[in-house]
Formats: structure tokens, C-alpha cells, sequence
């Protein structure tokens, strides 16, 4: 059976950034039963950053650009994407910032671990800064 996954990113101003982020999802280790769909939600950027944006639909077809009349922020941005899904059934969506960079392994961790999202519906990344500090913040208890 067909597993899909989707993700969804904001851009404003810096779609180097988000070529980037787009660019390390298709490095990953893809199973052959799974389909990806990436969207993002341009917040009214500069024409020459949109004309950037431009390369990831033409390099990979996967990718959908929603282009805003202003910026509406970070959260309705998503919220835009997430409107764009469609009708189609999705096992698991990914939003987060534009300047995640996914490793090889990301999206085959995902669908082995599978059943943990039953009983954790929503995870975070491992924030590392540059200069190896942990940065995420603790969960006490459960959502």
C-alpha cells in the first residue's frame, strides 16, 4: 500500500534557504512505496527571491509554491499550506521552519517507527546550534 508524506515550509525573503531544505528531502533514503509532496507558502517575498523559488518546481515535480498577495505569517502560512493539501489521504505532514535540513535516514525513521505517532501524534527536532548546544526545549509530561 501507497504511504504519503507531505511537508510544508514558509518562505520569506530567503528562498536559498528553502531550496536547501527542499533539496535535503530528496536526498533521503526514499522507499519505493512512499510518495512525497512538498509545499510552500511564499509570503509575499521580492520578485527576484519568487524567480528563485522557480528552480525547485522545475527540478522536482513534487513541489507546490502557493504565492501570497502580503504576508500573513509564519502560523497562517502554514495554515495556507495545510489548506493546500487536498483531498488526498497523508500518513504523516511535516511543518516546520524553512531552514530544517533532513537527514538521509528522516523519512524511513518516520514510517518504521510508526507506531509511536499513535501514542505521540506530534514530535519536534533535535535543535542543535552550531556550537553543539541542545536547544530544544524539555517536555515534563505529555501533550
Amino acid at each position: 500500500m501507497k504511504k504519503n508524506i507531505a511537508f510544508i515550509f514558509t518562505n520569506y525573503n530567503n528562498s536559498v534557504v528553502t531550496i536547501n531544505a527542499v533539496k535535503s528531502i530528496f536526498k533521503c533514503n526514499l522507499p519505493k512505496d512512499v510518495s512525497i509532496k512538498i509545499i510552500v507558502v511564499d509570503n509575499f517575498s521580492t520578485p527576484p527571491e519568487k524567480k528563485l523559488l522557480e528552480s525547485i518546481v522545475k527540478n522536482f515535480k513534487t513541489v507546490k509554491i502557493i504565492y501570497l498577495k502580503n504576508n500573513i505569517g509564519y502560523f497562517k502560512g502554514l495554515n495556507e499550506g495545510i489548506n493546500n493539501l487536498g483531498s488526498e489521504f497523508y500518513d504523516f505532514v511535516v511543518i516546520g521552519n524553512n531552514d530544517l535540513s533532513f537527514g538521509k535516514n528522516f523519512i524511513h525513521s518516520v514510517y518504521e517507527n510508526y507506531h509511536l505517532f499513535k501514542k505521540y501524534p506530534v514530535i519536534s527536532p533535535n535543535i542543535i546550534r552550531i556550537d553543539g548546544f541542545h536547544q530544544n526545549p524539555h517536555v515534563t509530561r505529555p501533550v
